[in-house]
């Protein structure tokens, strides 16, 4: 049955489960190899540079920038702004709302657990905060290294989970690179601190120290046995003093369109990806994007999110000032009942390179992008 909520100020239809995964289907074990179609398998698409990317303009060019994750600076130039009791600044973000996790397989696909030091014999993956001037890819190799002895070398994000407004734990994939597995010693007994656990294991026999790391789990092993891989998605070296979304609105009804903000910067009228932020009031980071919706189409259902297809953050960006906010570009599908008559400054733009359209696919798909859950 279709519930509706309100938000920023109007009637929200939401007929999605408080508790869901965006793009990927329920969890399901165990899994066969390449559960995703071959034409869009990670040895089928080879990354080229931008110079090779057959773009029309330079809209196309610049959505190609955001697709695989390329900012060169931090850019609010399509921030939309907007004024009243709703919408207010968070003074800072802050390092307390960032969590860093590993899931780390071996060649047997075996999980890397590492035992709770407060409640023994109960065993998570590594994860831990992020600590002050610390990157997101400093932090999670400091915890692995802290955790278990062994040097972690992250590889990409596979999933950002984000549980309440400031509460962001950003999952990644990678592979050990040195160390030893730390052990302790207990009633004159060698007890090791990590172990690798094959995945029914962990769902039979393995005591947990939260059921909440299970869908990180489901996550996880569905990325080590699939096809797609989230491509260039390490975080990038961008500073933000707050937390701000950038939209990447796609419909496909017959051809691919994507939805651009019209801004004036020096006096001339630019079109670029539209940018919020998170407010004071928001209760999760889908809101902005239907802050954007609303916007554009005066109505709103909740939106499909495909993934994450970039991540801005650099604590140490300027060393006198707090840098601890961080952007996401997250790419998305409204809701075809949300679509109706174009409200200005925002416009569709009909994809005109074949390239790019098959990126924009690609990027739609499960895996694709960095995934992201919302509990």
């Amino acid at each position: 049955m279709s519930k509706t909520k309100k938000t920023l100020g109007c009637e929200v239809d939401n007929d999605v489960s408080s508790n869901f995964y965006y793009g990927l289907d329920k969890p399901t074990l165990p899994l066969k190899k390449s559960v995703f179609p071959l034409e869009l398998s990670r040895t089928s698409f080879l990354k080229p540079n931008s110079a090779s990317v057959s773009c029309v303009d330079a809209l196309e060019v610049e959505l190609w920038k955001w697709l695989n994750n390329e900012p060169k600076e931090a850019d609010l130039n399509f921030l939309i702004e907007l004024i009243g009791n709703d919408y207010i600044h968070d003074q800072e973000a802050s390092l307390d709302m960032y969590t860093v996790a590993a899931f780390i397989s071996d060649h047997e696909n075996r999980i890397l657990m590492t035992m709770d030091e407060e409640r023994q014999e109960t065993w998570t993956i590594p994860e831990d905060k992020v600590e002050d001037r610390e990157t997101l890819v400093q932090a999670i190799k400091r915890i692995v290294l802290e955790l278990t002895g062994l040097k972690f070398e992250p590889e990409t994000l596979i999933s950002v989970e984000n549980k309440k407004r400031l509460s962001l734990k950003f999952i990644f994939a990678g592979k050990i690179i040195g160390g030893e597995i730390k052990t302790k010693i207990k009633d004159k007994r060698v007890i090791e601190c990590s172990k690798f656990f094959d995945f029914k294991e962990i769902h039979m026999s393995v005591k947990l120290k939260s059921l909440d790391i299970l869908p990180i789990m489901e996550i996880g092993y569905k990325y080590t046995v699939s096809d797609m891989i989230p491509r260039n998605s390490l975080p990038v070296l961008n500073g933000y003093a707050r937390i701000y979304i950038r939209a990447i609105f796609i419909r496909d009804d017959p051809e691919l369109k994507v939805l651009f903000y019209e801004s004036c910067k020096n006096k001339q009228v630019c079109h670029g990806l539209p940018v919020v932020e998170l407010y004071a009031s928001d209760t999760c980071i889908v809101v902005p994007l239907l802050r954007i919706l609303l916007l554009a189409f005066g109505f709103v259902r909740e939106p499909k999110v495909n993934g994450i297809v970039s991540i801005e953050h650099n604590a140490n960006a300027h060393p006198k000032e707090k840098n601890d906010g961080l952007c996401l570009t997250i790419l998305s599908e409204p809701d075809p009942l949300t679509i109706g008559q174009i409200k200005e400054p925002f416009s569709w733009k009909i994809i005109k390179s074949e390239f790019l359209r098959n990126e924009i696919k690609y990027r739609s798909k499960t895996f694709g992008s960095v995934l992201f859950y919302k509990s």
